[in-house]
């Protein structure tokens, strides 16, 4: 690539494992708020607490799981890259 310099897959290997600790991350995260609104919600019953769930939360229910999946295949996706150029 014009303007990158070559690194001798330091830099591939170095990607691989930062996007397998940027999914873990997330999906702990995500699995911590999950539980924590879900407890949050049995004591909050007003029009706020709708609100939220309605605008915020449904989309990040549908959003953070694709998420999750598309960085899964992107990490098979390297790996396999990986694998095939290795020496």
């Amino acid at each position: 690539m014009v303007g990158y310099p070559r690194r001798h897959g330091r830099c591939g290997a170095e990607g691989v494992r930062r996007l397998r600790e940027s999914f873990d991350r997330l999906k702990g995260e995500w699995s911590f708020l999950q539980n924590t609104w879900k407890n949050t919600r049995q004591y909050w019953h007003d029009s706020v607490a709708e609100r939220f769930e309605q605008k915020f939360w449904s989309q990040w229910e549908r959003e953070v799981p694709q998420t999750l999946a598309r960085m899964q295949e992107l990490d098979e996706v390297l790996r396999q890259i990986k694998a095939e150029t290795s020496d």
